[in-house]
């Protein structure tokens, strides 16, 4: 379990370059998901996922995506909130998360506040969001 541990530091590029530290999560509540473009549940949830994305309110969590695979594949996903890199998928790992598609709920002080949710049924739960395929 690592609900009450701090978020391990870390620094991860976006399939463009920009660079996404483990600091710029402090201050708001983040929904850290790790995902793979080979992962057939990762794909069935990518719709999904990017409408939240698109039309998250104000009280609901940032996203943030840590991916598995080649940055040029994660490139046309088009997603709103950053894709990073986890080369290793030590980052994720270091959150918790072993398979895919899995999260956690990260809060505005930098700490973990939830189990490791596996699936997207588990993944929206953390949220309170109800999946609109079910």
């Amino acid at each position: 379990m690592k609900i009450g541990e701090p978020v391990p530091e870390f620094s991860l590029e976006t399939p463009f370059g920009k660079r996404v530290t483990s600091d710029q999560l402090k201050g708001r509540r983040t929904l850290a998901v790790f995902w793979s473009q080979v992962c057939p549940y990762c794909l069935k949830m990518i719709e999904d996922l990017k409408s939240w994305d698109e039309g998250r309110a104000e009280s609901e969590p940032d996203l943030l995506v840590f991916a598995a695979g080649e940055p040029e594949d994660h490139m046309s996903i088009g997603l709103k909130s950053p894709i990073v890199m986890d080369f290793g998928l030590k980052t994720a790992e270091n959150l918790g998360m072993s398979g895919t598609p899995s999260a956690v709920v990260i809060d505005e002080n930098g700490r973990i506040v939830t189990e490791t949710a596996v699936g997207a049924e588990n993944i929206w739960a953390l949220i309170g969001r109800y999946n609109s395929r079910n």
